[in-house]
Order: structure tokens, then sequence, then C-alpha cells
């Protein structure tokens, strides 16, 4: 597959297609698992490859994390014959991520086309490696300040500028839209995946289940106990002004 291909990197303890367990049960597979990103993905072209850093003998070992993702970055995707490379990282996944562009040839980093950071724990500056010794080449910086941006658990409404560039973590900060660390990966899939396509060389055809999108609203607003902020909402999916929020907004 030459076309576009999607990384998705879960955080520290969850196994492959899993953003979250707790959600899983809590609430549901399509906000606690990557179903919906893999969805998006198929129907866009995009070939998927999902990372499971987390199968070792202890899986909170943040080591292990990074050494994993590492030896799949270098052997699997860049060895694919995709030329366009978009990566979703979520909480320690990001650090990790910090070490796969560090282990990039520098020739190759053109590849790297989008990367959505969300809720993520990276930095970029003195000792942001954890596997070896000094900082992101110049090269990877240059990547992540123009082809990445953070999602963070924030209660502004989705894709509030936070940051226009954030210097510990290099990249431009918004919000996700959700003040609760797992679930800002289900709260900006949409907006993920439209930089992804205004990234992509060729953009490509985006699919979205807008019954989904309106169950997302409905959650948004259950989980605020703040009036101001509810109304905030509203006003935000109320796109025509009507008064009311349909899917059609």
């Amino acid at each position: 597959h030459a076309g576009p291909l999607l990384v998705l990197i879960p955080g520290i303890r969850c196994r492959a297609g899993i953003w979250s367990r707790s959600l899983c049960i809590t609430h549901s597979l399509d906000r606690g698992a990557m179903f919906e990103f893999l969805g998006v993905a198929r129907a866009a072209g995009m070939a998927q490859i999902v990372l499971d850093p987390n199968g070792g003998a202890d899986p909170d070992d943040g080591e292990l994390h990074a050494r994993h993702c590492v030896h799949a970055w270098r052997h699997l995707v860049l060895a694919s014959a995709a030329q366009e490379l978009f990566v979703v990282a979520h909480s320690f996944a990001g650090a990790s991520l910090i070490d796969m562009l560090a282990s990039m040839p520098e020739e190759s980093l053109h590849r790297v086309r989008g990367i959505a950071f969300t809720d993520s724990v990276h930095h970029v500056g003195p000792g942001c490696l954890q596997l070896s010794d000094g900082g992101l080449p110049h090269a990877a910086s240059v990547v992540l300040r123009e082809r990445a941006v953070m999602w963070l658990a924030d209660d502004s409404p989705v894709d509030t500028e936070l940051w226009a560039f954030n210097e510990d973590r290099g990249c431009r900060c918004v919000s996700a839209g959700v003040n609760e660390h797992a679930s800002t990966n289900s709260f900006a899939c949409r907006s993920i995946f439209e930089l992804f396509s205004s990234q992509a060389r060729v953009r490509f055809p985006l699919i979205f289940d807008n019954a989904s999108r309106v169950n997302t609203m409905v959650k948004r607003l259950a989980i605020s106990d703040d009036a101001a902020h509810m109304q905030r909402i509203f006003e935000e999916w109320d796109a025509d002004g009507d008064g009311r929020i349909s899917v059609e907004d």
C-alpha cells in the first residue's frame, strides 16, 4: 500500500486497539477503543497499523514501551511502501514517539505528514529521549513544529487554540473539548482526521458517523455540571443558530 498509512499508539498499560480499558467498561467501546479511528481511516483509503507496546512482562515499563515502538517503527512502518505517515499518540505514547522520530534517518522525515498527540506526556527539552542521550534532532523538531498538533484535556470547545506554539511540547496545542485524559481521543477524532486530510499531499475523503457525533455531544453535556460551560457547548454545536442541535448541525 503506497497510499497514506495511519499508525495508532496506546499509552501505558493498554493493549493494541484500546485507548482506555476503564472507558470501555464505563462508557462504550466507541469511546474506549480505537474502532472509530480505524473505521474512518478505512473509509478514507488509509492503511492502518496498531502498535501493541504493552505486551511485555511489565506493562508499566516505559522503556519497554519505547523500545517496542521504535522497533515497530523501523521494521514495519518505515519498511512499508507508504509515502505518507500519520500518527496518533496517546498519553505516554507521545514520549515514545519522540524516540521514534529521533531514530529516523533525516531523509525519511518527509514521509511524516501528520502527528496528533492526545493529552501526551512528551516534551522536547533536554532529556526528552528514553533510549539514548541527547535531544531531538533539529530536523525532527521542524517536523513537530510544522505537522503536529496536541489535543489537551481542557474544558474549552474542541479545537480552541491554547498555544500557537508550545516550546516544551514542540508543537501547537488545542483543546480536546473534554477535561478527562482518556476521553481526549474520541472527542478529538473528527478534528484529527480533518487535520490529517488537510496535510496530505492529496486530501482524502472523510466519512463520519453523524449519529455517533450526536452521541458525543450528549456525553459532553452529561459530564458537565457548569451551566455556563453547558451553554458554550450548546452554542458551539448549534451551527445554524436555531436553538436546536441536530445531526445536520
